[in-house]
């Protein structure tokens, strides 16, 4: 895997923000997200991370090691299932099944130095901020 900076996020915008809306598009509830998870644990494997599938029975973790023994570990949690709710936006990525749509994204960054909370794209460290749209 090569290793993640500003720029290659910058480039794989796109590609991110697609799968975002496309899993936005087709909403599953929890232990149904199996859709979803197949499409997490495919792109993490696709980035060479180390992919675990199953756990709690819709659950996918990645494992991404370093390169020298002895790093620091970080844990990077999210939600995938949606919630049932009626969607009432008009985006192109809207829910296709009308009946429960996907709750903004939210996942919690944990490091030895800082915490990182991500909501709805956006994502905001105690110590800087980074942009994930």
């Amino acid at each position: 895997m090569s290793r993640i900076t500003p720029d290659l996020l910058a480039d794989r915008q796109a590609d991110l923000t697609a799968i975002r809306r496309d899993i936005h598009r087709h909403p599953e509830t929890g232990f149904e997200e199996t859709r979803t998870a197949q499409i997490v644990a495919d792109k993490l494997q696709a980035w060479g991370i180390e992919v675990h599938r199953g756990l709690a029975t819709t659950g996918v973790v990645g494992t991404l090691k370093g390169r020298r023994p002895g790093q620091k570990t970080i844990g990077l949690r999210a939600d995938m299932d949606a919630l049932h709710l009626q969607e009432k936006n008009a985006f192109a990525h809207a829910s296709v099944s009308g009946a429960s749509i996907g709750a903004p994204a939210y996942a919690s960054l944990r490091t030895d130095e800082t915490s990182v909370r991500a909501s709805s794209g956006a994502c905001v460290s105690s110590q800087n901020k980074v942009g994930i749209r």
